[in-house]
């Protein structure tokens, strides 16, 4: 089952005593696997163990994760100070003021609440193992959503390979039907050549019938539509596997290679325009499948 590079899920977590989780991943292609990580500043503790889970369910490709946290059940824990010390010196100063000034209005309690430094609420830091597991679980519904992007995404790739297989397929049975004798075809052709050339006094006849046959040989491409095969076969095979499968993109982009190093030796032997035909076909659906390789991870 192949798997696409690229994805892209969101996903919003119900709060909790430790707070809700806002968790965005987004893969695309690359060669290797590549990890970016954008979190709050005070769970920085945390990152190795996030990219850790990541990297086990994704192996290859350029993934971003943004994680961001909501208010939490016990938001309200924060704590509120109130300086004894400071309010003391705020009053003092203002009934100093009263009887200096004689004003005779009453301090007004939400007025003087307001004033600087009388009230202080402080951030009560969550500790970064205390919200892990539940972290951990939003983590996990993420990836759920992203793996079933990738999947469906693969779906649509193994379909698209499968139809190039079956045309390069189709391809290689017309150049086998067209090789077909012809190496007996191309000896009989040098012979008569070779035999022109004796009647008109060469001389060495052994060492012109060994030249003959081994051009005779260079010509036929048996072997190389056999090996063509069967990289067809095991390609195909890969692709249909619904094991799970590491890195298969990587193994797969080598037999692209092999394959077209098949298919290019029998360019190069051919000598008949239907053959060279084919030939020009198959290599531009195997360089089409290479590209869709290239996003498979």
């Amino acid at each position: 089952m192949l798997k696409s590079m690229t994805a892209f899920a969101r996903v919003a977590t119900p709060a909790t005593k430790t707070g809700g989780w806002i968790i965005e991943i987004r893969s695309i292609n690359h060669r290797f696997f590549d990890f970016s990580l954008k979190l709050p500043p005070d769970y920085y503790a945390l990152e190795g163990k996030i990219r850790e889970l990541i990297h086990s369910k994704i192996s290859r490709g350029k993934v971003t994760v943004s994680i961001t946290q909501g208010a939490g059940e016990d938001s309200e824990t924060d704590h509120l100070t109130l300086d004894l010390a400071v309010a003391k010196r705020y009053q003092q100063a203002a009934e100093r003021i009263k009887r200096q000034l004689r004003i005779r209005d009453d301090i007004d309690l939400g007025d003087f609440l307001r004033l600087p430094q009388i009230l202080t609420v402080k951030k009560e830091k969550k500790s970064p193992q205390k919200v892990w597991p539940a972290l951990q679980r939003a983590l996990h519904i993420a990836l759920s959503h992203t793996l079933k992007a990738k999947t469906v995404e693969g779906k649509k790739i193994e379909k698209d390979i499968l139809n190039r297989l079956a045309k390069i397929q189709a391809g290689l049975g017309k150049i086998e039907a067209d090789a077909k004798g012809r190496s007996e075809e191309y000896f009989k052709r040098i012979q008569t050549r070779l035999e022109s050339l004796i009647a008109e006094g060469s001389r060495d006849d052994d060492r012109l019938w060994r030249e003959a046959a081994i051009l005779a040989e260079k010509s036929d491409i048996t072997e190389e539509i056999v090996r063509l095969k069967s990289h067809l076969s095991l390609f195909e095979e890969r692709v249909r596997s619904r094991k799970i499968q590491q890195e298969v993109g990587r193994e797969l982009d080598f037999i692209c290679q092999e394959m077209h190093r098949e298919i290019n030796t029998i360019g190069n032997k051919a000598q008949l325009f239907d053959i060279s035909r084919e030939v020009v076909f198959i290599k531009g659906e195997i360089e089409k499948i290479r590209e869709q390789i290239q996003n498979v991870e």
